[in-house]
């Protein structure tokens, strides 16, 4: 009879059986701070809000360093700058001065090829590890983004190419 009676306490169930090391089952993990290509609605909201349908993000900051962005309409040619002198702050977030300006066509086709590589690239670029900072660059190009968010500054290849480029245009007199 007292196999009849129903558990008070349901055993928990049995844990999945573990893959085999090496098994080629499934996508292996997200290496943090590799570049990811996603549909736009995966993309956080507040980045959304800023990029245009066709252009390009980059920014930066940090606990202990300045917050900047830089955000370029690849159709209409319309850079938008913006950094603060305080620390901590997001990169999508309110920022104080703010630069605003139209690219010439010669600067747009620059700017047009290096976000075209990043879309095409498999490479991941070289960034420096920190605590106190990170990295941000997201190409759209309607529905296809290229997103890469280091925890540090992007310091090689097209993508840090394409910083320096879009850093310069927007803060040249500095």
């Amino acid at each position: 009879m007292d196999d009849e009676r129903p558990e008070l306490i349901p055993k928990p169930p049995r844990p999945a059986p573990q893959q085999p090391s090496g098994s080629s089952r499934g996508p292996a993990p997200p290496v943090p701070g590799a570049p990811r290509r996603i549909p736009i609605g995966a993309l956080h909201e507040g980045y959304r809000a800023l990029l245009p349908r066709r252009g390009v993000l980059a920014g930066g900051g940090g606990f202990v360093s300045t917050t900047w962005r830089v955000v370029v309409d690849l159709e209409t040619a319309e850079l938008n700058a913006a950094r603060s002198d305080d620390h901590g702050k997001l990169v999508f977030g309110a920022l104080d001065d703010t630069t605003r300006r139209r690219l010439p066509t010669s600067t747009l086709a620059e700017l047009r090829a290096l976000a075209e590589s990043l879309l095409e690239s498999d490479a991941t670029p070289q960034t420096v590890l920190s605590a106190d900072s990170m990295g941000v660059m997201i190409v759209a190009d309607g529905d296809r983004v290229y997103e890469l968010m280091p925890a540090g500054p992007i310091t090689d290849g097209p993508a840090a190419d394409l910083v320096r480029a879009l850093y310069g245009l927007a803060w040249s007199d500095d």
